[in-house]
């Protein structure tokens, strides 16, 4: 196996450049004399590269899509997995529920007909924190005992609509757990709502329980922020807030992420100290990772090249990665060993496995 002439480090044949110096390797060093050599100067992908959709579109030395490819290639040699590990922290806004008094009026689900019935009356308030309420059926009034308050047959919930209309919210989008930020255009008679949604989208008849006050937000708040929506949150603070609603926020670890949509920001109540603490602890695993990735970015642009970040794999730490392992797969996804990757994306997505 041939040798490198500046480091002294054995190198394969078929590399350009050496993976521990950075430097280029003669026709004799890396293809056996053959005066023909072959030049990666580029990423092999196209169309996402976090999904692992590897084609042959060359995008010469683009950080974001090198970063992109080594995070495929780090995934693949099981340094970091797809998969989330830590359920990020939420916090929405419930509408206020307050309690009812004796004679306000209340709709109640009927679990016979499967809808709400208006004009029900509180007649009583128990100390368990139910409700006596009477229900005008066809020719008679019948009292239901100790319903509460909620969105289930059974239950009953406040005549006046909890929302009103102009109220900005984020609502549940059919159900499916994904929220997202809008706008009430609409109450119905039958205690449903019409939603205009911030991206162009409108649902008709969204019941309650699927609609979230807005939280409000102010430049220099403390949140969490799903990066890129990948599934994963980290901590930051809002550095700016646009006229579409969307942010800018400033991680902890230096990145910027802007034009963030509602739906992906919690924020961090100053009296958690619950979730100040995982956000603490989150920066300092992540502010660990960066500082040693720091020690080889003297210049502290952000970025390390393809060659270090190999060197790293293949030399430093207590389980190196076999050489041929890393070389193979940096070579199947068109990774350059002079290209140059962001390293703070590299470390959230170590930190979050």
């Amino acid at each position: 196996m041939p040798f490198c002439r500046d480091c002294g480090k054995e190198v394969m044949e078929e590399w350009n450049l050496c993976p521990f110096c950075g430097s280029e390797l003669s026709n004799s060093e890396n293809n056996g004399g053959d005066s023909q050599s072959t030049s990666n100067s580029g990423i092999d992908f196209t169309d996402s590269a976090m999904s692992g959709d590897i084609h042959h579109t060359i995008i010469n030395n683009d950080v974001e899509a090198v970063t992109n490819a080594v995070l495929i290639a780090l995934d693949r040699l099981g340094v970091v997995n797809s998969e989330p590990s830590v359920n990020a922290p939420a916090e929405l806004v419930p509408p206020e529920m307050a309690a009812l008094s004796v004679g306000e009026g209340v709709d109640y689900y009927s679990p016979t007909n499967n809808r709400w019935l208006d004009a029900c009356e509180v007649i009583a308030v128990n100390d368990d924190g139910t409700y006596d309420v009477t229900v005008p059926k066809t020719g008679q009034i019948e009292t239901k005992y100790g319903v509460v308050i909620g969105d289930s047959p059974g239950t009953i919930r406040p005549a006046i609509p909890l929302f009103s209309e102009g109220d900005r919210v984020l609502g549940n989008w059919r159900n499916a757990g994904s929220f997202y930020m809008g706008t009430i255009v609409d109450i119905n008679s039958d205690g449903t709502y019409d939603i205009q949604y911030d991206d162009g989208d409108a649902e008709l008849k969204v019941d309650q329980s699927r609609i979230f006050h807005a939280p409000q937000f102010d430049v220099g708040d403390r949140v969490f922020a799903n990066w890129k929506a990948h599934g994963y949150y980290f901590p930051g603070h809002i550095g700016a807030i646009h006229p579409d609603h969307t942010m800018r926020i400033d991680y902890d670890d230096g990145d910027v992420e802007d034009d963030v949509p509602l739906s992906r920001i919690r924020i961090i109540p100053d009296d958690d100290t619950q979730m100040q603490d995982y956000a603490e602890s989150l920066s300092e695993a992540e502010k660990e990772i960066l500082d040693a990735f720091r020690v080889f970015d003297p210049d502290e642009s952000g970025t390390i090249s393809a060659a270090e970040l190999f060197r790293i794999l293949t030399a430093i730490g207590d389980d190196p990665i076999d050489v041929d392992e890393v070389h193979e797969l940096f070579n199947e996804l068109g990774i350059s060993m002079e290209a140059e990757l962001d390293y703070r994306q590299l470390a959230k997505w170590l930190v979050s496995h």
